[in-house]
């Protein structure tokens, strides 16, 4: 059933001790919020381009907005606070949506898809790069289980852009 994950990971949360994170994980949990943040924006603007961007748009926004939904809950079951000024990644991608909402067509389709496929490959490299040991055990869970979702949505722009290529 499409909603088991997230209330599985839900229940996962509730359960977790309300023990405070040590604040290197604390500094994970707020790089992931911001991370899911920007992959929102993404979808958002990607809800403009053509009908199949559009509808990748409308399932990245309400995926992400559930694992958003998971970070917070996490953040608050475990003390952490998610405020924080934006940092150089959101800043990036500021600039870059304000380009790319300068566009139309094929060119914005083609934009939109090639940012969703930098910021999702960016941010399951940098899950990848976290490692396990020594990190919060339900905070690696987590991460895990949203891995997989990313990996999925990183598929289907590549997939789609392969699509908005020239024939050679």
């Amino acid at each position: 059933m499409r909603w088991s994950i997230p209330f599985a990971l839900c229940a996962m949360v509730t359960v977790a001790s309300a023990q405070s994170l040590r604040p290197q994980d604390g500094v994970v949990v707020v790089d992931e919020h911001h991370a899911i943040q920007r992959e929102i924006a993404l979808g958002r603007l990607a809800q403009h381009g053509s009908d199949r961007i559009a509808e990748l748009g409308r399932h990245l926004v309400r995926d992400m907005g559930f694992a958003d939904d998971q970070v917070q809950a996490f953040a608050r079951m475990r003390h952490a606070d998610l405020i924080s000024p934006p940092d150089l990644w959101d800043r990036a991608l500021d600039e870059r949506l304000a380009a790319i909402a300068q566009l139309d067509g094929a060119a914005f389709d083609r934009a939109i898809l090639a940012a969703l496929d930098d910021q999702l490959g960016h941010d399951l490299a940098w899950i990848d790069s976290l490692g396990n040991a020594g990190r919060d055990g339900d905070l690696v869970t987590l991460l895990a289980t949203m891995r997989p979702t990313l990996a999925r949505y990183q598929g289907q722009a590549a997939w789609l852009a392969r699509r908005f290529r020239p024939a050679t």
